[in-house]
């Protein structure tokens, strides 16, 4: 007997999270997972075959990996990209690499030794591994990357490694010089009220608390939310779906590009709320497929779906 649709969503989500808790701080490309062996046993073949069809696994030999779209994707599913401790490990990461850069003025890319990275942030060789082999500096964060060199272990760095487009950073030193102090006496009254601790439209709970780096000199304190709201000094990042300005689907442009036999579509906010959506990507096999996925992406982020039915959009 078939599985339903939503089964089979939930049953590749089960999937994901049960091979990225497996895997820990291992590299994805030296982790294999057995179908037939425990905590997967259960799972139906079609759902190993759904995955690796969508590009989030990849088949060797009767056994599967995660890919770097995979790792992505489980981390994005269980809500992980939020976790302080997995934002503490990528600026330990992103730091180490960008002190090479800095050491040159920003004149010379770097060629670093993944294992010199990793010894440098003090961080697992296969957690630095995964961060540039799912290209989360740019598809999370929207920022240039490290990339591989010939497909070793060699690292990479370009001269605007970690660096956001001009215009944005224009932006947010021209805020924040105009804003510092409002933004220090807010957080100064909010550190003494109940409220520091709720998101300002649904009330609810703070999950992360951290400091970010705003500037070469200054610093920031970042929060973020159950329902997904974050602000940096109470300076909104990502909006709470309960938020009556909360980005409207029509003030996205969805842009997609072919990759050899993939397609990418990414969602490029027109306004300043829907930018701060900036995560909002997802290859397809067909152009069409990837822009579903985004809007599916979308629909998730607003609360207008549940995660099975999320799931659903995305593999189905």
């Amino acid at each position: 007997m078939s599985l339903s649709k939503e089964a089979r969503a939930a049953e590749c989500g089960t999937v994901l999270e049960s091979m990225l808790a497996a895997l820990g701080a291992s590299a994805i490309d030296e982790s294999l997972f057995d179908p037939e062996h425990p905590p997967f046993r259960d799972s139906h073949s079609t759902t190993w075959d759904e995955l690796a069809g969508q590009g989030w696994i990849e088949e060797l030999e009767g056994t599967y990996r995660l890919t770097g779209t995979g790792w992505l994707g489980a981390l994005r599913l269980t809500k992980q990209l939020g976790d302080q401790r997995f934002l503490d490990s990528v600026g330990r990461a992103l730091g180490a690499m960008k002190a090479h850069i800095k050491a040159s003025g920003r004149k010379n890319a770097a060629l670093v030794p993944l294992k010199q990275i990793a010894g440098e942030a003090g961080l697992p060789e296969g957690f630095v591994y995964n961060l540039i082999e799912s290209r989360l500096v740019e598809e999370h964060h929207g920022r240039t990357g490290a990339k591989w060199r010939d497909k070793g272990r060699m690292i990479l760095i370009p001269r605007d490694f970690n660096i956001e487009p001009a215009d944005l950073n224009n932006v947010i030193r021209e805020e924040a010089d105009l804003l510092i102090d409002e933004l220090k006496e807010r957080l100064e009254m909010a550190e003494q009220e109940l409220g520091r601790y709720q998101c300002p439209h649904c009330k609810s709970g703070l999950c992360s608390v951290g400091s970010v780096e705003l500037s070469e000199h200054d610093s920031g304190t970042y929060e973020s939310f159950e329902c997904g709201y974050a602000a940096i000094d109470g300076w909104q990042q990502h909006p709470c779906p309960k938020d009556p300005k909360f980005p409207k689907l029509d003030e996205f442009e969805l842009k997609t590009v072919q990759r050899g036999d993939e397609w990418m579509c990414y969602a490029i906010g027109k306004t300043p709320y829907a930018k701060q959506l900036n995560s909002l990507s997802a290859p397809g096999r067909t152009e069409d497929e990837a822009r579903r996925r985004v809007i599916a992406q979308y629909n998730y982020k607003a609360g207008n779906v549940s995660n099975a039915t999320y799931m659903e959009q995305m593999l189905g």
